[in-house]
């Protein structure tokens, strides 16, 4: 009897529960119903569809007109802001503004398009002060539209598509190794600056990342706490970027990110620099052209680093000449956030792929900036002074270049010895290959053949073979310049050799860097 009553209560205590249980879900409902209904109410009705607030009334035309009277001249009148406030405010010339908006202003989203309901719609010179804009202030998308007359979501599209016309119409340009000419005056430059061979400045910056998703957190999260991507750059004198590696983890050092480099692995397979321009340093000559770089680099022979351990009064002339003439990409990172502030602030950019977007689009602006000013810079004026004592003092001696390949010539004479050593070498190699030529010379058949073809081969035959001798050679090509690339003794010698070279010269080389 007590059993029958117990199971009674329980029942009942558990009919309870799920009444209560029922009653509190079916009270959740009918709130989130009346709060959905609530806001349907206070939606706007209007715009094409049902639910979408209109339009604002914006006037396009006042918004072209307003760009044209302010920095371009209208109605016959001078612009209200000449060439001074236009670099200031767009961090370029009105003539380099010009040639871009040239270049994009007939393309299909750019060029100003009529409506559904037959009115025009934005100018294209709205929608580039707009994406300008962005990029020079770093500033919100909907920043400027008291003044361009253009939406948020508008000017957002407008940095989109700006940042990737900038990279496909200008990047294979403005964007590239230097060619055969550039990198002669690179050179030049930098044996005048006490570094024969050095091709540039090398150096790792971050940019923090404002809007990054919390799955990658962990990934970007840099030794400070903070979300950044890493970007690689080489640059020269000038500041004119060469090399732009953009997309690497916060997570990752500049060691990791060198290792994923492109530069890398192009200078690792023989594809960069090109070993065709030797320079001689205390007496050896190397192919090898290197960059300036700090401490923290592998010891690889295109790297020329300071001493680590600097004692010596030699070393520290060449640790301090070494960083003075390293900081060339130091300044660049300055210049870069101050000419384009998107760099400076924390990226709103929701993806990797807008972040590398970005950077390059910026990147790709900063070398054309630099090549259309770049007959002002110091470095420039100092090798065109040197071209013209060079040209007057061009005579009986044969000039500069002239009494230096007598030095060269001098320095071959005094190592005699080497030289003659290397002479019976050649002599030596010549005559073992005596047999090998004289076989050629008795066989008939290979006189008959054209130039290259094996005796008695047919031509698929020929290409095959040809084919396989180019693959060989160029596997071998590669495992030499891997070789010679990740020579640490190497790297060793030549920073050894350039302290001497520059000890040597020391009063002045480090004389314009000496406070």
């Amino acid at each position: 009897m007590n059993a029958e009553a117990s199971s009674d209560e329980d029942h009942l205590a558990m009919a309870e529960i799920l009444t209560v249980s029922a009653t509190l879900t079916l009270r959740r409902t009918r709130a989130l119903r009346r709060s959905v209904l609530r806001a349907r109410r206070r939606r706007g009705r209007g715009g094409s569809m049902p639910g979408r607030a209109p339009n604002a009334a914006r006037d396009f035309d006042l918004g072209a007109m307003s760009i044209m009277r302010d920095y371009f001249g209208w109605a016959g009148r001078p612009p209200v802001y000449g060439e001074r406030y236009f670099r200031t405010r767009f961090r370029m010339s009105t003539a380099l503004f010009l040639q871009i908006y040239d270049a994009l202003r007939n393309r299909p989203w750019w060029r100003r398009q009529i409506n559904a309901t037959g009115r025009p719609q934005a100018h294209p010179l709205q929608k580039l002060f707009a994406a300008i804009r962005v990029l020079a202030y770093g500033e919100a998308y909907d920043r400027g539209d008291e003044y361009v007359r253009l939406s948020r979501s508008t000017i957002a599209v407008a940095v989109d598509k700006f940042l990737r016309f900038i990279i496909q119409r200008f990047g294979p340009e403005y964007l590239r190794p230097p060619n055969d000419a550039e990198l002669n005056d690179i050179l030049q430059r930098n044996a005048a600056r006490g570094m024969p061979g050095c091709i540039g400045s090398m150096d790792c910056s971050h940019w923090q990342w404002r809007a990054c998703p919390t799955a990658l957190a962990g990934q970007f999260q840099n030794r400070k706490g903070r979300r950044t991507i890493v970007i690689e750059t080489v640059c020269d004198e000038s500041t004119y970027i060469s090399h732009f590696y953009i997309g690497c983890a916060a997570s990752q050092n500049d060691i990791n990110v060198l290792r994923t480099s492109p530069l890398y692995h192009n200078i690792v397979s023989g594809a960069w620099p090109p070993r065709d321009k030797p320079f001689t340093l205390n007496g050896r000559t190397r192919t090898l052209l290197y960059y300036l770089a700090d401490g923290i680099y592998p010891r690889f022979p295109f790297f020329a680093t300071p001493h680590p351990q600097a004692t010596t009064r030699k070393q520290l002339t060449y640790n301090r000449l070494q960083e003075a003439l390293r900081k060339d990409v130091e300044r660049l990172y300055a210049v870069l956030a101050c000419r384009f502030n998107i760099i400076m602030r924390p990226a709103r950019f929701e993806t990797v792929g807008a972040l590398r977007r970005a950077g390059t689009a910026v990147a790709v602006l900063h070398n054309m900036n630099v090549r259309e000013d770049k007959h002002g810079y110091l470095a420039q004026r100092r090798m065109a002074a040197a071209h013209h004592v060079d040209d007057d003092v061009a005579g009986g001696e044969g000039g500069l270049f002239g009494a230096a390949a007598q030095n060269e010539a001098a320095a071959g004479d005094d190592q005699g010895p080497i030289g003659g050593a290397a002479a019976d070498g050649g002599a030596a190699a010549a005559d073992d290959q005596g047999p090998i030529d004289e076989a050629a010379a008795d066989g008939g058949a290979a006189a008959d053949a054209p130039a290259g073809m094996l005796p008695g081969a047919v031509p698929a035959m020929h290409a095959h073979v040809q084919g396989l001798a180019n693959a060989e050679s160029t596997l071998l090509h590669s495992l030499a310049a891997r070789e010679q690339s990740l020579d640490e003794n190497e790297q060793e010698l030549l920073r050894d050799d350039l302290t001497e070279l520059i000890w040597a010269d020391r009063c002045d080389l480090v004389q314009p860097f000496v406070g």
